[in-house]
C-alpha cells in the first residue's frame, strides 16, 4: 500500500516539472526568432520568410511615396542659377506678312536662334526656354544669349514684308582643271566640310566664268532657276527623276498582284535647299545651303529560281540589285550681297542619267559610272520687285524639276 503511494506521488511529480518545461520552451520560441538551420558543413541556412511578398513593408511604402511626391512638386519660380531672365520679343510683323504655304512661320526663326547660337547653348546646366508662337516668341536665358536672340529677331522684323530673289546655276565639269584658268577670279573662303571648296566671285567675273566654262566640251549645265525667297525661309530645289528596278524575291504569279508588288523605285539627281537671311545693314548674306546627290550606279541582275507552277512554267527568274553612291553636303557661309558665292563639291557622281548605247557603235564606253566636278553658283540678286534680271529671263516660280536636266 505504501509502495504504490510512493510511486503515484512520483508519477505527479515528473508530470508536473515535463509540464512546466513545455511551457517554458513555447514561450522562448514566440519571443526570439527561430535560428537558422545548420548543415554539416557549419553554413547557416535563412528560415523562410512567412511576410505576405504582395504586402508593401512601411519602408518601401515610404520610399515610393518620397519619390512621388518629389516628381510631382510644383515650383513657384524657374530656377536663375545663372541669372536668367525671361522675355517674350512680339514677331507678328514678320509671321503675319510671309507666306510659308501652311508650315509655321515661327519655326524658321526658332531654327536659326539655335542653329546660330548652338544646340548645346539650350540643352545644357543652364536652365533655358525656346518656344515659338505665330505672334511671340519666349526665352528664358542668360543676358548674353538675350541679346543674341533680339539681334536674329531684329533681322527678321525689320525686313518683314521683303521677299528677295536668288541666283542658283548648277554646273557639272567632267575634270576640275578649270581652275587653272579661273585662278585669278577667284577669291578663297574657308570651308568646314571635308573636299569642298568656296570662293567669292565680282558679279562681271562670275558671268565671265560661267560663260567660259559652258565652251567646255565636258559642261553641263543642270539647272538656273530664280528663286523667291521670303527672308530667313528655306527654299528646296529638285533636280531628280525615278529610277524603276525589280525588287522582290517573289516569283511573277506566285502570289496574286505580285507582278506589280516587285517593281519598286529609286530617285537619284540632286536636292538643293537655301536658307538665306539678310542682316541688318542689308549688305551681307547669311545663309545655309544643303545638296543632296543620290546617283544609281548600276543595277545588279540576280537570278532565282520560280517555285513549281509559277513564273508560267519558267524555271527562272531575275531581280534588280542596285549599287547606289550618295554625297551630302551642308554648310553655312557669309558673303557680301554684291558678290556670287561659288561652291564646289569636288569630284562626285554626275547627277545625268546613264545614256544606253548600242552595241553595234564602237565607242571608248566608260566602265564606271560618270564623275564629275559638281559647281553650285549662288547670287543675290535683290528685292522680288526689282530684282536684276539683265539676262532677259523673268522671275521663275517652278522649283520642282523632277525628272527633268
Amino acid at each position: 500500500m505504501l509502495t504504490a503511494h510512493f510511486f503515484s506521488h512520483r508519477f505527479a511529480y515528473i508530470f508536473a516539472v515535463s509540464f512546466i518545461t513545455l511551457l517554458v520552451a513555447r514561450s522562448a520560441s514566440s519571443e526570439n526568432p527561430p535560428q537558422a538551420w545548420r548543415p554539416p558543413n557549419g553554413a547557416p541556412v535563412a528560415p523562410i520568410s512567412t511576410t505576405d511578398p504582395q504586402k508593401p513593408t512601411a519602408q518601401t511604402t515610404l520610399q515610393q511615396a518620397s519619390a512621388s511626391s518629389t516628381a510631382g512638386k510644383p515650383i513657384s519660380r524657374l530656377p536663375n542659377d545663372h541669372k536668367q531672365v525671361w522675355r517674350e520679343y512680339d514677331i507678328s510683323p514678320y509671321t503675319s506678312r510671309v507666306d510659308t504655304d501652311g508650315a509655321p512661320p515661327q519655326q524658321a526663326i526658332v531654327d536659326w536662334i539655335l542653329r546660330d547660337t548652338g544646340y548645346a547653348s539650350w540643352h545644357s546646366d543652364v536652365v533655358a526656354v525656346l518656344s515659338g508662337t505665330p505672334r511671340s516668341l519666349r526665352v528664358y536665358h542668360t543676358p548674353e544669349m538675350q541679346q543674341a536672340v533680339a539681334h536674329i529677331v531684329d533681322r527678321y522684323v525689320s525686313s518683314a514684308s521683303k521677299t528677295y530673289m536668288y541666283g542658283l546655276h548648277i554646273y557639272t565639269i567632267g575634270h576640275p582643271d578649270w581652275r587653272t584658268r579661273a585662278q585669278r577670279l577667284l577669291h578663297s573662303v574657308p570651308v568646314q566640310s571635308e573636299g569642298v571648296e568656296a570662293w567669292l566671285v565680282a558679279r562681271e567675273d562670275a558671268m565671265l566664268l560661267r560663260e567660259e566654262l559652258s565652251r567646255r566640251s565636258d559642261y553641263q549645265n543642270h539647272g538656273s532657276p530664280k528663286l523667291l525667297v521670303p527672308n530667313g525661309q528655306n527654299t528646296i530645289v529638285n533636280f531628280n527623276r525615278e529610277h524603276p528596278y525589280i525588287k522582290s524575291h517573289l516569283a511573277p504569279e506566285s502570289t496574286p498582284g505580285a507582278q506589280d508588288s516587285n517593281v519598286a523605285e529609286l530617285t537619284e539627281g540632286i536636292v538643293v535647299e537655301v536658307n538665306p537671311l539678310m542682316s541688318l545693314d542689308g549688305t551681307t548674306v547669311d545663309a545655309m545651303i544643303k545638296c543632296q546627290l543620290d546617283q544609281v550606279e548600276k543595277l545588279v541582275s540576280i537570278k532565282l529560281r520560280s517555285p513549281p507552277g509559277t513564273n508560267r512554267g519558267k524555271p527562272w527568274y531575275n531581280i534588280d540589285v542596285p549599287q547606289r553612291v550618295s554625297c551630302e553636303f551642308h554648310e553655312r557661309f557669309r558673303w557680301p550681297k554684291n558678290k556670287v558665292l561659288l561652291i564646289s563639291l569636288g569630284v562626285v557622281p554626275r547627277p545625268v542619267p546613264h545614256f544606253s548605247i548600242t552595241k553595234t557603235i564602237k565607242l571608248p564606253i566608260p566602265k564606271s559610272p560618270p564623275r564629275a566636278d559638281l559647281l553650285l553658283f549662288v547670287e543675290h540678286k535683290g528685292d522680288a520687285v526689282d530684282a536684276d534680271t539683265a539676262d532677259g529671263s523673268g522671275p521663275g516660280t517652278t522649283q520642282d524639276f523632277r525628272g527633268r536636266y
